[in-house]
């Protein structure tokens, strides 16, 4: 400002705030080329060595320092706009956050003497996901959830697989009162969420996800189905046991559900779910037997044996569990202990009746035999099967092959 004659104060234009602050950044500018001031390269490491040290406020002071001189530089723009973020100053950081998304280039672009001089709006994918996301964060925070979502969606456009990005949509979604998509969300969340991470909650997210479902009465084995079918049988198993936990009457429904599978020849699902009920429930004969049967269709003898054994220990007269054991030990070789398993179960089934397949333990022997190679032995305990049980078809089909 200068003094006419009349020693009135007049305003300058060459001298506006304007300008000042124009002259300022381009002084600062000198001052970092001539080496006074920190150049900008160092300073934008200490900013991001700041940042991921969670020193937010010293970061956004050594932003505000590089913006002095650089009012246009992104990377200052979205560390603090990042930091204001992490320390729930929502309204703030999206003032921030707008900022960074109209600024031009990144570093991964442009040299960094560049950085102020283009014009054009250009970022790098990783960039703006970053930015727009968590802008999109804190408008969720705000209960901005529509805006949140054209947020989330243009970083989901871009990167589909992020799945705290689906979270926070399914989250907006579920406040806005639409669950049949938040849940599609949650679901696209949960089998891209690593299980070991610790930082966003894994199993949080599976308790939240089943508390909709549960309180919403959605189809919950259609969707545990889903998770299954899709490789995801971690999530399935986690939920079937937060089904037990929260009434302990629907282990008949899981079992049935399990038996189910079972009969339509699906045993490893079958056998998760059975290996669900005995962490809720092991004092259960038929859940050992069950599950038996399913590594015994798999082929796997030594576990189907084990669990057989087990199904014994519980109930003694169990004569199915006897019968089968009987099989692991003939397809595993040891035909003697075969035969002993075997003739408990012709003894209890003479005992008890139990069996609808009556005529089973003692075929089952013969057939032994004749793994075996004992084709004498073979016949003959076809020949008693058949006079204890005279409407056997196999037995005398048998007696017809061997005579």
């Amino acid at each position: 400002m200068d003094k006419d004659k009349n020693n009135k104060i007049i305003k300058s234009p060459f001298y506006s705030l304007e300008k000042l602050s124009e002259d300022s950044s381009i002084a600062k500018r000198g001052l970092r080329d001539l080496g006074i001031l920190p150049q900008m390269q160092i300073l934008l490491k200490e900013i991001e060595k700041q940042y991921f040290e969670h020193n937010y406020q010293k970061c956004i002071d050594l932003c505000d320092e590089a913006l002095a001189s650089e009012p246009l530089l992104s990377v200052p723009l979205r560390f603090k706009a990042l930091c204001l973020a992490w320390l729930d100053k929502y309204e703030e950081a999206i003032i921030w956050f707008d900022k960074a998304l109209q600024t031009e280039l990144t570093l991964e672009i442009a040299p960094l003497e560049h950085h102020y001089e283009n014009d054009g709006l250009v970022h790098t994918d990783i960039d703006f996901v970053i930015v727009i996301s968590r802008k999109g964060f804190c408008l969720l925070r705000l209960g901005k959830y529509k805006e949140a979502i054209v947020c989330l969606d243009e970083a989901l456009a871009i990167y589909p697989q992020n799945y705290i990005n689906l979270q926070n949509k399914g989250l907006c979604l579920e406040r806005l009162g639409q669950l049949d998509e938040a849940l599609d969300n949650y679901e696209k969340s949960l089998i891209l969420q690593p299980v070991n991470d610790k930082y966003y909650d894994f199993q949080g997210s599976v308790s939240h996800y089943f508390k909709i479902i549960s309180d919403n009465d959605s189809n919950f084995f259609e969707r545990t189905d889903k998770f299954y079918n899709s490789g995801a049988s971690q999530i399935a198993i986690l939920l079937w046991e937060a089904f037990l936990e929260k009434d302990k009457n629907n282990l008949e429904t899981l079992i049935l559900k399990a038996r189910n599978l079972h009969k339509n020849e699906k045993y490893i699902e079958a056998m998760d779910i059975f290996s669900t009920c005995l962490k809720q429930e092991d004092k259960l004969f038929h859940i050992w037997q069950f599950r038996g049967d399913c590594y015994l269709m798999l082929g796997d003898y030594k576990n189907a044996l084990s669990d057989y054994l087990q199904a014994i220990e519980l109930n003694p007269i169990a004569g199915v569990a006897y019968d089968n054991t009987a099989m692991c030990f003939s397809y595993m070789g040891d035909h003697n202990k075969a035969h002993e398993f075997i003739d408990k179960a012709i003894t209890i089934q003479e005992q008890t009746g139990q069996r609808e397949d009556a005529a089973m333990p003692m075929t089952r022997k013969a057939q032994f035999f004749e793994f075996q190679g004992e084709m004498a032995d073979a016949l003959d305990q076809y020949k008693k099967t058949l006079e204890r049980f005279p409407d056997s078809e196999y037995a005398k089909k048998k007696i017809q092959e061997l005579s």
